[in-house]
C-alpha cells in the first residue's frame, strides 16, 4: 500500500501540473492511472487483515507473473524484427524479457490468469467494495462514468474526438466556463480520492475509517469553493437539456 501510494503521489502531482498549465485532456489521461492506483489502495486497505495479506501476495506475485508472461510474448514479436535487422543490442534486451531465469511466468492456465487479472480490474474492485455490507461505502460505481471518459481519451476513439470538438465548437464565454468547471472537477477528484485513500489506511491500521474533522473540513471547503462555477455552468446549459429531454419525452 505504501508503494502504491507513492505512485499515486507522483500521478497526482502530474495531474495537478498539467491541469494548471491548461492541458486538461492530458490531465484526464494521467488521472485514469491515479484512479486505478487509488482503487488498489482502497481494495487492500478495506480488507480484513488475513484477506489483505492474501491479496497483497497475489498482487506482488501471481498478477506480476501474468504481466511477465504478456511482456515476454510481446518481446518475442519485437525480437523478431531486431534479428532481421541484426541489432544485437536490442535483441539481448528482448531475450532477457523472455528468460525464465530472470522473470517468473507462473504455472497458471489462461483461465486462472484471467480470473486474477479480472479481480484487480478497476470495475471489479469498485464492485467488490460496493457490495461490502460491513463498510457501507457509498456507491462507488459512479466513478465508472469518468473512468470511461478517460479511457476514450487514451484510446483516441470517436468519443474522444467528439469531446474535444464539442469544446472547441462552443462560444468563447461558454468555453471558458466549461474549462473552469472541468479544472474544478479534476482537482475535486484528486482531493476526494486522496481522502478516501486516507480512510482506507486508517481501516488497515485497525482504526475507524471515519475522516477526522480537520480533513473533512478541508475537503468540504475545497468542494464548496468551486460550487459557484458549477452552478453557473449548469444554468447556462439548462435550456439545452430541457429542450433535448422534452423532445425525447414527446417522442
Amino acid at each position: 500500500m505504501k508503494n502504491l501510494t507513492l505512485y499515486m503521489s507522483d500521478r497526482s502531482q502530474a495531474v495537478s501540473a498539467l491541469a494548471q498549465q491548461d492541458y486538461l485532456w492530458d490531465a484526464e489521461i494521467v488521472l485514469r492511472s491515479f484512479y486505478e492506483c487509488a482503487a488498489r489502495v482502497w481494495f487492500l486497505g478495506f480488507q480484513p487483515a488475513a484477506e489483505r495479506e492474501k491479496l497483497a501476495k497475489e498482487f506482488l506475485t501471481e498478477l506480476d507473473y501474468s504481466h511477465n508472461r504478456k511482456a515476454a510474448q510481446k518481446a518475442a514479436y519485437a525480437n523478431s524484427l531486431s534479428r532481421i535487422h541484426k541489432n544485437a543490442d536490442e535483441s539481448r534486451i528482448f531475450d532477457a524479457l523472455q528468460n525464465e531465469k530472470i522473470f517468473i511466468f507462473g504455472e497458471y492456465n489462461r483461465k486462472e490468469r484471467k480470473e486474477i487479472e479480472s479481480r484487480w480490474s478497476f470495475y471489479s474492485i469498485l464492485d467488490s467494495l460496493g457490495r461490502s455490507n460491513e463498510l457501507c461505502i457509498v456507491e462507488l460505481k459512479s466513478l465508472l462514468h469518468m473512468y470511461g471518459m478517460m479511457s476514450h481519451l487514451i484510446h483516441a476513439d470517436q468519443k474522444a474526438i467528439d469531446l474535444v470538438v464539442d469544446e472547441i465548437a462552443r462560444p468563447a464565454d461558454e468555453r471558458r466556463l466549461l474549462r473552469a468547471v472541468h479544472f474544478r472537477r479534476i482537482m475535486s477528484d484528486l482531493i476526494s480520492i486522496w481522502t478516501f485513500a486516507y480512510a482506507s489506511f486508517r481501516y488497515a491500521l485497525g482504526r475507524s475509517p471515519n475522516i477526522p474533522d480537520v480533513i473533512k473540513d478541508n475537503w468540504e471547503n475545497a468542494t464548496t469553493l468551486g460550487e459557484p462555477l458549477s452552478v453557473a455552468f449548469h444554468d447556462s446549459q439548462k435550456s439545452f437539456y430541457d429542450r433535448v429531454l422534452r423532445s425525447e419525452d414527446e417522442g
